[in-house]
């Protein structure tokens, strides 16, 4: 932008339109007596200095240097008028030193100006206006053929790459075909090689890489052994399309020899200043690729280098260079630091829009995005975002590039605002995702990018249980997909992933397992025809390692580095899906699918995926390597250099202590990174502890809120947090919310929680937890009184349960089911599941008892058959507690146990040994579980259903007016208040029995309130019972 105003000179008053630039001290206005600025002068007002009387000759020199270019004349002073302000201004007249081609070079300076700081719009103005002029006649004759060429290139050339980089592809294309056969063998190789390099960027964006390749080569040959920053560039252009196509090894070795190059030109430039200058030693590129290396390379050139030289470009591109051999080898924090050095410098040579600091803003993102730190890239790639919106063009390509990561970003990093919202956290994750959508459907678009817009939305549908939605854009991403022939198309793997989560989720066991199977088998052919390393192809797809050869030496260079928390995640998936396919029985969830699945799959599995389980080991070994040498190579990962250096040479050691300390500051970083994630870990774990101990004591809202407050602590620290343990916070969140809910009465929020459980605990591989998960589900299926469901979800349960090991849940578990056999009046059955579980928990102890020599005789096991008699069972049981110890005597396993005993007793209506039994479940419980625990009140209703049955109606109202508090009956839902309906149609019922009429109609009055409350079409029964109490 610039500001133009009138101005008067001397007396009399001579006019001039002149620009006000507030950033110069001097007035610069053009002579009368100028001789070779006749074209110039044709054009513009001239200052006649012999026709003003207030005109002083002032006589000193003036001089002024601009690229290419040095201006001087001779001062003068005059009176300066604009409007009514008068000043005496010194004038400095251009008197005949300013060619013709200096005046087009400065225009041309001004237009490059522009382009350098993101003002495409002005530049192309700029250039336009540079180029008419140029050709026209009469400034034709007052230029050589030379000075023709080159100025008329610069202007083509700049017009070209503005047009780039406004995305006006196709003209920037033509501009070239029109004029490079013209110029080609007349027009400086510098400018050939800017041209090349424009049409280079401009195949990389169509996708034509090939040709690009080609244009690049050009480019550097172009420039040859020239030290012009744009070799770098170029470079960086060819390292790009290896990147593109897969070449890694080919990427990472052009940005070797490019750091080598930059640094011998640099090293070249001191030799010039300085008089003695100790060499580099860059005869092995390889050493480049060490932090600690580079670090002293750079130490060497820092102390000859002067300050104004370590703010250019150069040294930029040098740095942004060392940042890209860093990021190629997987040391993302050794890359991001050099990446941020080159961004300061930039930062102050450069307008914000500028294209050098945007290519930095992108460099960080990446960086930070590979190496976790999500905060800080979401961070730079909104940045670059607003820095391509600015500069006043749409990059169709690029914003839906930008838009998949941050919405994978949203994905990854979303936060639980409020327990009772699972889709909320996704909305800014899926809008980036819309966003990508719009951009990618666009003729000039890109179909990928569509692909993976699809895909992320989808997986942010399935987050928030929206299943059908979710569905539908899987499929949609996989179908563009099948159109694509490239190595890209791996992401059909990820699709049929999430596709068979969503099975898993809507309990479709069958179709879920089909679809890991048949993705699996997908994922290793494909990465056995494009050679792709199999593990890192689970990575996200805004990963470059995602599609790194198996033989590539990089994955080499990868693997000593620390394992990123992606690595987790697909150690925990692939862990899951070899236990799906090598081990049927315990991996399917119910019986009949797994016998059916075994007779079907009998013997061909486990040898079939047995690669699977090497590529498992594989991770495992890196795991445990990294784990071991945690502590004692923190600070030397990736240090080692060859002793063949000078400077790591006996007798060196104020070079080698150089050496050393270059890595300190990284280390001590590191090394706080370390104490970080262990103060988090605990600090987690005490949160968690404190949840847990409301949720025992009953403080079910408390523990909630608790809850809540870990699950959105370790979203906002995940980064800092191993990814496996990360998974099973999230677990113990989740699940406990949900038994929290369930205890609460609230059953529809438990439900929302089910599934976001079970798929945390199938991502933890812990089967343990699955089984609460379910058992949990279970016990909310029998309080909707779904009960079909509820042995479906207890079957499911016991499935995933090894019986030795956790035989407390397991006979939870049978019991869950027995109770449910009773209320659908199948006793013969619950009878069956009791003795059964009382066998299995009487193997327990025999086995428990048979590892003590002496005690080893102690436990005689009885057929099943004499369990039905009263005294053989309860002989069974007093042997049973004889021979415990006094530790084994309060655990919970024996308060189990007798509960057993107790049911089976209940069933056989002998309930006076079943209260004995119940009180003896009920002592132990109280003497090691708060007075609130949900065990400690099954205790207590399994009593108070006994006394009731037995006519002790004193002690039946006594349990059932515990239960009926509000301390123990939280909750003002609908399933609460039927709850609560029944217990006082019991105690009213209690009360009618003892004779207590006006107490009795007390409780069913109260009853009538709750079902007034609540929905009386699904317990018209109770109402029924309600109402006859109140009438006898």
């Amino acid at each position: 932008m610039q500001y133009h105003g009138k101005i008067f000179i001397g007396k009399p008053l001579q006019e001039f339109k002149v620009i006000f630039d507030s950033s110069s001290a001097d007035l610069w206005i053009l002579s009368y007596y100028a001789k070779t600025m006749q074209y110039a002068v044709k054009r513009h007002a001239k200052y006649n200095y012999s026709k003003s009387s207030t005109y002083v000759p002032n006589g000193n020199s003036w001089s002024i240097q601009f690229v290419g270019n040095d201006f001087s004349s001779l001062q003068s002073e005059d009176i300066v008028t604009k409007k009514s302000l008068y000043l005496e201004e010194i004038l400095v007249i251009m008197d005949d030193i300013l060619s013709n081609e200096q005046l087009l070079t400065s225009k041309l300076d001004q237009a490059e100006l522009c382009y350098d700081n993101g003002s495409y719009n002005d530049a192309i103005t700029s250039y336009d206006l540079a180029n008419k002029q140029i050709q026209e006649k009469s400034m034709h004759d007052y230029l050589d053929d030379k000075d023709y060429i080159r100025l008329t290139c610069r202007s083509w050339i700049g017009l070209m790459k503005s047009k780039f980089q406004l995305h006006q592809l196709d003209e920037a294309k033509k501009d070239f075909s029109e004029k490079i056969s013209h110029f080609r063998n007349k027009c400086p190789s510098s400018l050939l090689a800017e041209a090349y390099y424009i049409m280079g960027n401009v195949y990389v964006k169509n996708g034509e890489y090939y040709e690009a390749s080609d244009h690049f080569e050009a480019a550097i040959k172009y420039l040859n052994s020239s030290e012009d920053d744009l070799l770098t560039l170029a470079q960086y252009g060819k390292a790009s399309i290896y990147m593109l196509r897969n070449e890694i090894e080919n990427a990472r070795s052009v940005f070797l020899k490019s750091l080598a190059k930059q640094l011998q030109i640099i090293q070249n430039s001191i030799e010039k200043t300085a008089k003695s200058v100790t060499p580099l030693d860059l005869s092995d590129n390889e050493l480049l690729l060490s932090e600690s290396h580079v670090n002293h390379i750079l130490q060497k050139l820092n102390s000859s280098l002067s300050a104004k030289m370590k703010k250019t470009v150069k040294f930029a591109l040098l740095y942004d260079t060392i940042g890209k051999a860093f990021y190629m080898q997987g040391d993302y924090l050794g890359a991001i630091a050099y990446f941020m050095k080159s961004y300061n410098i930039k930062k102050n040579r450069f307008k914000e829009n500028s294209w050098y600091r945007a290519d930095s803003v992108e460099y960080l993102g990446n960086a930070y995005f590979a190496s976790d730190q999500l905060d800080n890239a979401k961070k730079y790639f909104k940045i670059l975002q607003k820095i391509k919106k600015d500069t006043g063009f749409v990059d169709y390509q690029l914003q839906a590039k930008i838009n998949n990561i941050l919405g994978e970003i949203c994905f990854r990093t979303r936060k639980v605002t409020h327990r009772n919202d699972k889709e909320g956290p996704l909305k800014e994750s899926i809008k980036y995702f819309e966003e990508a959508v719009k951009f990618a459907k666009d003729k000039k678009g890109d179909k990928i990018e569509l692909s993976k817009a699809y895909y992320g939305i989808g997986k942010a549908k399935l987050g928030s249980s929206q299943f059908e939605a979710a569905k539908k854009h899987l499929e949609a991403s996989m179908e563009i997909l099948k159109g694509i022939s490239s190595h890209r198309c791996l992401l059909i793997a990820d699709i049929r992933d999430q596709i068979a989560k969503l099975y898993r989720l809507r309990q479709e066991i069958d179709t879920s397992n089909k679809e890991y199977k048949e993705s699996l088998q997908f994922r290793k052919d494909f990465c056995d025809q494009y050679d792709i390393d199999f593990v890192r192809s689970y990575y996200s797809e805004t990963r470059w390692e995602k599609y790194i050869s198996r033989n590539d030496s990089i994955l080499t260079d990868l693997n000593k580095k620390r394992l990123c928390n992606e690595m987790d995640e697909v150690y925990a998936k692939l862990n899951k899906m070899y236990n799906l396919f090598s081990n049927h029985t315990k991996s399917f969830e119910n019986h009949q699918t797994a016998a059916h699945d075994q007779k079907c799959l009998q013997g061909q599995d486990l040898e079939n995926f047995k690669w699977l389980k090497d590529e498992i080991d594989k991770i495992d070994a890196a795991r445990e390597r990294l784990l071991e040498n945690d502590n004692a190579n923190i600070t030397n990962i990736n240090t080692d250099i060859s002793s063949n250096n000078s400077y790591d040479q006996p007798g060196s050691s104020h070079c080698r202590e150089k050496f050393n300390l270059a890595n300190n500051s990284r280390n001590k970083k590191l090394s706080s990174e370390v104490g970080k994630r262990d103060f988090l870990v605990k600090k987690l774990e005490t949160m968690l502890d404190r949840a847990d101990k409301f949720c025992e004591n009953g403080s079910y809202i408390k523990a909630i809120d608790k809850y809540t407050q870990v699950h959105q602590f370790d979203n906002r620290k995940e980064k800092f947090i191993d990814k496996n343990y990360l998974m099973k916070v999230k677990f113990r969140t989740t699940f406990g919310m949900m038994a929290c809910h369930y205890r609460l009465y609230e059953l529809d929020e438990a439900n929302k929680y089910f599934s976001t459980a079970v798929s945390y605990a199938e991502d933890t591989c812990e089967r343990y937890s699955i089984a609460k998960c379910y058992s949990v589900k279970a016990n909310i299926c029998i309080r909707e009184e779904k009960y079909d469901e509820a042995l479906n979800y207890c079957d499911k349960a016991i499935t995933y349960l090894d019986q030795k090991e956790r035989l407390t849940l397991y006979t939870m578990i049978e019991h869950d089911t027995a109770k449910v056999l009773i209320l659908q009046h199948k006793y013969e059955q619950a009878w069956n599941i009791y003795i059964q579980a009382l066998q299995s928990q009487l193997k327990s102890v025999s086995l428990l008892m048979k590892k003590d020599s002496k005690r080893s005789e102690c436990l005689d096991l009885v057929h099943s058959d004499q369990l039905i008699s009263e005294k053989n069972l309860s002989n069974l049981l007093n042997k049973v507690e004889n021979c415990l110890l006094e530790k084994e005597k309060k655990g919970q396993f024996l308060a189990l146990l007798y509960d057993t005993a107790g049911n089976i007793f209940y069933l056989q209506s002998n309930y006076q040994a079943a209260i004995i039994q119940y009180l003896k479940s009920y002592r132990i419980k109280e003497k090691i579980l708060k007075s609130q625990d949900y065990l400690l009140l099954i205790s207590k209703e399994y009593l108070s259903k006994a006394y009731f049955a037995s006519d002790q109606l004193d002690n039946a109202e006594k349990y059932y007016k515990f239960l009926a508090t509000e301390e123990n009956c939280k909750g003002r839902n609908d399933y609460c208040k039927r709850f609560k309906a029944k217990l006082n149609n019991v105690l009213g019922e209690i009360c009618f029995k003892k004779g207590e009429y006006d107490t009795s109609i007390s409780y069913y009055e109260n009853s009538k309130t709750f079902h007034s409350s609540s929905d009386r079409s699904e317990h018209e029964g109770e109402l029924s019972k309600t109402l006859y109490g109140i009438g006898r």
